[in-house]
């Protein structure tokens, strides 16, 4: 079972489970502490709201308290949507303080051209548009992504080159590609792509499982 509480400052209409009846909570609108009862709060109307219900005064009040039951929820709904560009909005209630809080997720990258067959056709000597050509569009690399790549590579096989990607990275010169988060490929350049930079070294890792798969190559 849930109780709809309405809260008093903003008219924000909230679904509560009946567990929290007498408890306190936040609203996830304007922050108003709100307590839980059987009966919503009444919203005071506003003097333009007021000056506007003057001819029927008697029976204002109850139906501008109907209408905002029903127009309320489709108002917030239309809010929501822009924020749901880009991430994954939960709502849910803190059992522990009795509020109410948004969660956000940031979606995870995918390129589905990011495959070990693909990976295996770029070679050293390409220039970064050759590489994309194959897999798809990449982006300069961070020093997390260089760490990500390299923590998935067990072996050690290529953990001599991880200091060329750190030091690329910060001269610009590192690139990746991602699909999903236990799948990515960093190349390092000779030069910048506007300079004709061409691939120096690569190293690319998925895991799935227990199980990883690496491809790796250096010009040196």
């Amino acid at each position: 079972m849930s109780l709809t509480v309405i809260c008093p400052s903003c008219g924000a209409s909230l679904r509560v489970k009946d567990e929290l009846l007498g408890r306190n909570i936040r609203c996830a609108k304007c922050d108003t502490v709100i307590k839980v009862e059987d009966k919503p709060p009444v919203v005071e109307a506003t003097p333009e709201e007021r000056n506007a219900a003057q001819p029927t005064r008697k029976s204002a009040t109850p139906r501008r308290r109907d209408d905002e039951s029903r127009e309320r929820p489709a108002k917030k709904k239309k809010s929501s949507m822009g924020l749901i560009i880009g991430l994954v909005v939960g709502l849910g209630v803190c059992c522990c303080g009795g509020g109410v809080a948004i969660y956000f997720i940031a979606m995870p990258e995918t390129n589905p051209k990011l495959t070990p067959e693909n990976v295996g056709k770029v070679k050293t000597g390409m220039t970064l548009a050759e590489v994309e050509a194959i897999i798809d569009k990449g982006k300069p690399a961070t020093l997390g992504d260089v760490r990500d790549t390299f923590d998935r590579e067990l072996s050690g096989m290529y953990a001599g080159s991880r200091g060329a990607h750190d030091s690329g990275v910060l001269q610009g010169l590192v690139y990746r590609w991602k699909n999903g988060s236990d799948t990515s490929l960093i190349i390092l350049l000779t030069a910048s792509p506007s300079s004709g930079g061409k691939v120096k070294n690569l190293l690319f890792t998925e895991k799935k499982g227990t199980a990883t798969t690496t491809i790796g190559a250096s010009s040196n």
